[in-house]
């Protein structure tokens, strides 16, 4: 299966702005299809209309050799362009230090086409994307979330679910590489980890482990501006109790989260 990342809303009324995307497997845009009925369903995606809050729902099945994938996005207010380079995003100084000591040259494909939406200035984008293991979606969402956070205040402020335990160690690291040069502080929030009061910027861990620390008071979730879902079609399944746990964890959010 193709993996998928989310960034996901938690408003509570539903309407759609979408973004589709064309590629040359049929399956992947269905199984796409699906994933968006089932985010709107569960009011994962959604968003309320007179907050003037854009939804982008991207699907884009993205490899940095494919040549065939194209993206087509439909909003209210513009197209948003793909990013040639990585200056280009505004990220800063340090996040860029931070992106070119890991050798990244220029953005892949889901990259430059991800985060111009996500990192737009003048609203807040909601986002659904899908891309081959390799792609660099990990780095995406971690510029984005490390883009939203305020490294003065001593909370949380970014909160990334991922199914499993071993993933939620691999993205807190690529998290902490990523951003080294901003001195940002990750939160590795699964079975066994230390029961205090959670005061990093960024929150990474399982759904079970994240909504216990939210009812015993230690993640505030108040303070959480942006939430991030990897392997996005697993975290919404009913089957084995994900979907249920990540629901729980969204209601207790924000209504004007990213």
């Amino acid at each position: 299966k193709t993996p998928i990342s989310a960034i996901l809303p938690s408003n509570s009324s539903t309407t759609t702005e979408t973004t589709t995307a064309a590629n040359t497997n049929d399956k992947e845009a269905d199984s796409t299809k699906e994933l968006a009925k089932t985010l709107e369903k569960t009011n994962i995606q959604s968003t309320t209309a007179d907050e003037d809050v854009g939804l982008v729902n991207a699907a884009i099945g993205i490899h940095p050799t494919d040549k065939e994938a194209k993206v087509i996005v439909e909003n209210k207010s513009d197209i948003y362009r793909s990013a040639a380079t990585f200056q280009e995003l505004g990220l800063s100084d340090e996040l860029l230090k931070g992106v070119f000591e890991k050798k990244f040259v220029t953005p892949s494909k889901i990259q430059a086409e991800a985060l111009p939406v996500i990192l737009a200035k003048d609203k807040i984008n909601n986002f659904i994307g899908q891309a081959h293991a390799g792609s660099g979606k990990t780095a995406t969402y971690a510029l984005s979330m490390l883009s939203r956070i305020d490294l003065n205040r001593a909370e949380p402020q970014a909160l990334c679910i991922v199914p499993v335990r071993e993933l939620a160690i691999q993205v807190a690291s690529e998290i902490e590489s990523i951003g080294k040069f901003t001195n940002v502080k990750v939160c590795l929030a699964i079975p066994g980890s230390a029961r205090e009061k959670i005061t990093q910027q960024v929150v990474v861990g399982t759904p079970g482990t994240i909504l216990a620390k939210i009812n015993k008071k230690e993640l505030n979730t108040k303070t959480i501006t942006i939430l991030t879902l990897d392997e996005a079609d697993h975290m919404i399944e009913k089957q084995g109790g994900l979907g249920d746990q990540t629901a729980k964890i969204r209601k207790k959010l924000g209504k004007k989260i990213q």
